[in-house]
């Protein structure tokens, strides 16, 4: 936590910078005024540091779960940047496996981007219609 506040530069591990960059994430997706490129900085180097960092163990919460956060904070983050275009994006590409399987089933691509939008807008309200 304290890493994840004040240390600062390449030289921390990459944990730490995974974990820091989550957390100004996370902050950003549900208070501030970021901008679409401090949320679009954030999530590619979580992207980037994801598959190269290994919980320590099984209660390594944040690192378990930090695949998973990323379809609500990412969208949210976008969407408060004022870039609900860059918010649709995200939750696209972030959506959980069994719901673009789920989608996936339409197969009528009007329809299936229709509900897939609908479903957007329910969790991203502020882009709804936009």
């Amino acid at each position: 936590t304290y890493a994840s506040l004040w240390c600062q530069g390449d030289s921390m591990s990459e944990r730490d910078q995974l974990l820091q960059a989550l957390m100004q994430l996370q902050q950003n997706s549900y208070q501030g005024k970021p901008t679409a490129e401090f949320c679009a900085e954030k999530y590619a180097k979580i992207k980037k540091l994801l598959p190269k960092v290994k919980p320590k163990d099984d209660d390594d919460s944040q690192i378990i779960n930090a695949e998973a956060s990323l379809f609500s904070m990412v969208p949210n983050c976008f969407q408060r940047a004022g870039d609900c275009n860059k918010a649709y994006e995200a939750y696209k590409k972030e959506l959980p496996q069994a719901s673009k399987d789920g989608f996936a089933k339409i197969e009528d691509a009007a329809q299936r981007e229709q509900i897939q939008r609908s479903s957007f807008e329910s969790m991203i309200s502020k882009c709804k219609d936009k």
